[in-house]
């Protein structure tokens, strides 16, 4: 089940954008947590590197969301965060962001959560210009 993992990733505008998807049977499958981790970080890593900022957006285009998929956004944010960036997870399904906010990572330094793509690459803007402090 695991090559039903569509995670694709793109630059906009100096930032990484990532897109993930699956099925929403993927996240009960036992096999599913690593490929989808290893594949976010990977995704991240490769464009990073070619950038001056290590800034991602990451837009979960799947309409159910479970602790594996936590697991991946976090494991996702601490390597943005090692490199002094900010992730930015937008269209996180909405009937599953309560437990995300309840596991706290809402409330990380360098995270934040948007409703889309095109909202979150506002957020990225505005943070990016904003006096550090």
């Amino acid at each position: 089940m695991t090559g039903d993992i569509t995670i694709d990733a793109t630059v906009f505008k100096g930032s990484v954008e990532i897109k993930a998807s699956y099925p929403e049977f993927a996240i009960i499958d036992a096999g599913f947590d690593e490929p989808f981790r290893k594949q976010l970080v990977e995704k991240y890593e490769a464009l990073a590197e070619t950038q001056t900022n290590r800034d991602c957006i990451l837009s979960i285009t799947a309409k159910v969301a479970g602790s594996q998929v936590v697991k991946g956004i976090f494991e996702l944010y601490k390597v943005v965060r090692a490199r002094s960036g900010i992730l930015i997870c937008a269209n996180y399904p909405p009937d599953y962001v309560r437990a995300l906010t309840d596991l706290g990572l809402p409330s990380l330094p360098g995270f934040e959560l948007c409703g889309s793509v095109e909202e979150a690459r506002i957020k990225m803007e505005r943070l990016r210009s904003a006096p550090e402090g």
